[in-house]
C-alpha cells in the first residue's frame, strides 16, 4: 500500500531571494537546496530542533522535515525556474519511502505523467524548494505509483499501534529526510494515554521513529511494540532514528 501526505510559496522565496548582496534568486534557492542536503544548517529559520543532524549507519543524516510542511513548497529548476507547487506527498509505506509528488501551479508535467513529480525525477528536497534539474527531466523517469493514497484520507488520523495492540497515538503527521533520500523517519502522534499518562487536554504530541518494520492494515500503522520510543522534538527524533536511546513509554 502506498500514501501520500498533503510553508511557503515560490513567489515568497524568490522575492526573499532577490535581496541585493544574496546573488540573485538562482544562486540562493540553488544553495539553500544543495546546503539543507548535505547540512541542514544555512539559511534555516527554523529552531535548533527541527534541523540537528544525526548520524545512522555511518552517513550523516539529512534535514528532517514534516510533510505537511511541502505542501505548496515550490518545484524550482536547477536554471531557478519556479514551475510548480507541492500540492500532496506521495509515499511507499511499506518502503518508508516518498515516491513522489502531487503537483499544482504552471503544469510542469503534461501528457502521461499528467501533474506528477517522481521522486527519480528529483534533484533534492531541500529546506525551500523541491530541486529539479529542468522542466523536460521527468519526462524519462518512471511515473509515481497510481494506488498513492492522499494524506488526508488515509493518513492524518489514523491509528498508529504496537503488534501486541496498545494503541501509540493517533497520526497527526509524517517526518521525512530531505536531501536525496526522501526516507520517512518518524510520525508526529497525539498520544494516547497508555503512552503520556494523564487527562487527555494535557497530553502531548510526541515524536515516534518509524523503526524497521511497519505494517500498514487499513486506517492503521501497526509498529513492534518493543521498538517504540517518543521524544518531543524533531531532534530527539533525529537521535532515535540513529539508535541512540530515548524514552520507552
Amino acid at each position: 500500500m502506498r500514501f501520500s501526505l498533503g510553508s511557503r510559496t515560490g513567489r515568497t522565496l524568490l522575492h526573499q531571494s532577490s535581496y541585493p548582496g544574496l546573488g540573485g534568486a538562482v544562486p540562493l534557492i540553488r544553495t539553500a537546496c544543495i546546503v539543507t542536503a548535505r547540512r541542514g544548517t544555512r539559511r534555516d529559520p527554523e529552531p535548533v530542533a527541527a534541523r540537528t543532524p544525526a548520524r545512522r549507519e555511518g552517513r550523516a543524516m539529512d534535514e528532517l522535515m514534516t510533510a505537511r510542511s511541502l505542501t505548496t513548497r515550490p518545484v524550482v529548476t536547477l536554471g531557478g525556474d519556479a514551475v510548480a507547487q507541492v500540492k500532496d506527498t506521495v509515499f511507499d509505506a511499506a518502503a518508508g519511502r516518498i515516491v513522489g509528488f502531487a503537483l499544482s501551479g504552471r503544469g510542469l508535467l503534461s501528457g502521461s505523467l499528467g501533474h506528477r513529480l517522481p521522486w527519480s525525477a528529483v534533484h533534492c528536497l531541500g529546506h525551500d524548494a523541491v530541486m529539479i534539474r529542468s522542466r523536460r527531466d521527468p519526462a524519462g523517469a518512471s511515473p509515481v505509483p497510481p494506488d498513492g493514497e492522499v494524506l488526508r484520507d488515509r493518513v492524518l488520523g489514523a491509528r498508529l499501534l504496537t503488534d501486541s495492540g496498545t494503541e501509540v497515538g493517533t497520526v497527526l503527521d509524517v517526518v521525512v529526510a530531505g536531501g536525496r533520500s526522501g526516507r520517512v523517519v518518524g510520525f508526529r502522534v497525539d498520544a494516547s494515554k497508555a503512552l503520556v499518562p494523564g487527562p487527555r487536554r494535557r497530553r502531548r504530541r510526541v515524536y515516534v521513529p518509524r523503526g524497521e518494520d511497519l505494517t500498514v492494515t487499513g486506517r492503521a500503522l501497526v509498529l513492534p511494540g518493543e521498538s517504540v520510543r517518543v521524544t518531543e522534538d524533531l531532534s530527539g527524533l533525529g537521535a532515535l532514528a540513529a539508535g541512540r536511546p530515548g524514552c520507552t513509554p
